[in-house]
């Protein structure tokens, strides 16, 4: 996530997101379109992703092994910072999911 103002400055701790999202345990599993990714945080509304080569708006399917669980969650790209970080949002959250997640979180 890009920390800069329009006025080019740095603005360190400002959080742009509707919900926050939390550091998630490198040993999470996850995949999108059945290629293994690594999360670098989830929230209650979508994931920042290590990945690249996937354009803005494009539709997936991420799968995630989450508190004993497989998860899985259609998510629309919605940005990409770099060529190795994309953020994406939820499509569909189911409320066993929601669940699924919001203990995830508690845990975190």
């Amino acid at each position: 996530m890009s920390n800069r103002s329009t006025s080019g400055a740095t603005t360190v701790g400002i959080e742009r997101r509707a919900t926050p999202r939390y550091p998630v345990d490198t040993r999470l599993f996850a995949c999108i379109d059945g290629h293994t990714v690594v999360l670098k945080n989830i929230g209650r509304d979508g994931v920042a992703i290590h990945a690249c080569g996937l354009p803005r708006r494009d539709h997936h399917l991420l799968e995630l092994h989450l508190n004993r669980s497989h998860i899985s969650l259609p998510i629309e790209v919605i940005e990409t910072e770099d060529t190795q970080l994309l953020h994406a949002r939820f499509l569909v959250l189911e409320p066993s999911v929601r669940v699924a997640i919001d203990q995830y979180l508690a845990e975190c």
